[in-house]
Order: structure tokens, then C-alpha cells, then sequence
């Protein structure tokens, strides 16, 4: 079973880091997807983790509420190098292969690589920003930094 080493929470009464495999938390060992995460990614109603095959959510407490093993999908890639989520809770994973998008509707990945026209595949960064313009439209702007 993974540990999940690395992801813990500020406890301030006791001014400390709790980390949120500890049976206090009531987090099922089984739910981790790994023991080395490497990206975080704070959105406004959870946390994701990214870790090497995939990647968790949980709450602001540290209750983990996602998993998504990628080779559980057709995936051409498990190096997890960054992570981000839409409104519409639209998760999009830059990694050696393209970037992912795990579309939880669908509970589906897709994958866009060099074969929709990427420069390359190996993306270090994904990021979505929001801008809101002079005239009142807000757009989003999705951007990807490559090896």
C-alpha cells in the first residue's frame, strides 16, 4: 500500500504538519495513487496531488475525496509534471507524452500531443489563468511550457 509520503496539513493548535495518512484524517491506505507527489494544484473546493501514475483530490481537512490511476487509461504517459482543473472540474495533466485531460463526465482522458500539432510532447507546465477585459468578458487562457 502507498504511504503518500509528502502530502500533510498545518495543524495550528499543535504547530505542526500532520501528515494525512495518519488514521486521524480517515483516509483508507489504499486510496493513494503513489508516494512521491510532485505537483499540487489548490483549486476552490479541493487540492489536487499529482504523483507518478496519477493523482488525488481531497478536501481543505486532508480527506481525500479523488484517485485517478492514469494506466487505468489509455495514457502515453505517467510523469506527472503539472496540474491544473477548470470550473467544470475538467482536470489537465502536463506530462513526457502530451498533455491529459481527464474529463470527469466522460470519466475519460484524452490526449493531445504532437499528433494535434503540439511542438513537442514533453510539457513541464499547464496553467489556466482568468482575465477579465475593459468591456466586462472574462476569458480563460490555458498555457503549456514545453521541454
Amino acid at each position: 500500500m502507498f504511504k503518500s509520503f509528502g502530502i500533510t496539513r498545518y495543524n495550528g493548535s499543535t504547530d505542526r504538519f500532520d501528515d494525512i495518512a495518519l488514521d486521524a484524517f480517515g483516509n483508507d491506505k489504499g486510496v493513494f495513487v503513489g508516494d512521491y507527489f510532485n505537483r499540487i494544484y489548490m483549486g476552490n473546493d479541493q487540492l489536487l496531488f499529482a504523483a507518478y501514475g496519477g493523482f488525488n483530490g481531497s478536501d481543505f481537512n486532508g480527506k481525500i475525496n479523488q484517485r485517478i490511476c492514469i494506466p487505468d487509461y489509455s495514457s502515453q504517459d505517467t510523469y506527472l509534471t503539472g496540474i491544473t482543473q477548470n470550473k467544470n472540474q475538467n482536470t489537465f495533466i502536463a506530462t513526457n507524452g502530451g498533455l491529459h485531460i481527464y474529463l470527469p463526465k466522460k470519466d475519460k482522458i484524452v490526449v493531445l500531443n504532437t499528433t494535434n500539432g503540439f511542438p513537442r510532447n514533453e510539457i513541464r507546465l499547464c496553467t489556466l489563468e482568468q482575465q477579465s477585459f475593459s468591456n466586462r468578458n472574462t476569458q480563460w487562457f490555458f498555457y503549456c511550457r514545453f521541454e
